[in-house]
C-alpha cells in the first residue's frame, strides 16, 4: 500500500513539473506566434556568435521585397549585412533569449522594416 502511494506521488510530481515546463516554454517563446515576421537563430562562433534570420510565411507576405538583414543590439550595429537565410557574425556575442532588432533590407540595402525579436537557440546545423 505504501509503495502504491509513493508511486502515485512521484507520478503526480512529474506531471506537475512537466506542465510547469510547458507553460514556461510557451510563455517565453514569442517568436513562434502566428504574428511573427521573422525567426532569428543564434549559435556559438569562434568570435562573437552566428545569427541566421529567416522570414516566416507572414513575413514573406508582408515584406516580399526583403532580401537581406542586419542585426542591432540596444540600438547599436552588431553585424554586417547578410542575405536572409545565411548566418552573419554578431559581436559582441549574444545568446538565446536576448532581444535584438533585425533591420530588413531590400536587394539594394535600403531598409524596409525593423523588427524586434528574441534570439532562438539553433538546434542543429545542416
Amino acid at each position: 500500500m505504501k509503495n502504491k502511494r509513493k508511486g502515485i506521488v512521484i507520478i503526480s510530481l512529474i506531471s506537475i513539473i512537466a506542465i510547469i515546463g510547458i507553460i514556461f516554454a510557451m510563455k517565453n517563446n514569442t517568436n513562434n506566434s502566428k504574428n511573427a515576421i521573422i525567426e532569428a537563430y543564434v549559435r556559438k562562433a569562434p568570435v562573437g556568435c552566428a545569427v541566421t534570420v529567416n522570414l516566416t510565411e507572414k513575413g514573406k507576405k508582408d515584406y516580399p521585397k526583403a532580401y537581406k538583414y542586419q542585426v542591432y543590439y540596444k540600438g547599436q550595429l552588431a553585424s554586417a549585412v547578410e542575405k536572409l537565410g545565411r548566418p552573419t557574425t554578431v559581436f559582441p556575442a549574444r545568446k538565446s533569449g536576448d532581444e535584438v532588432e533585425i533591420h530588413l533590407l531590400d536587394s539594394k540595402k535600403k531598409e524596409i522594416a525593423t523588427v524586434k525579436t528574441k534570439l532562438i537557440k539553433e538546434r542543429y546545423r545542416d
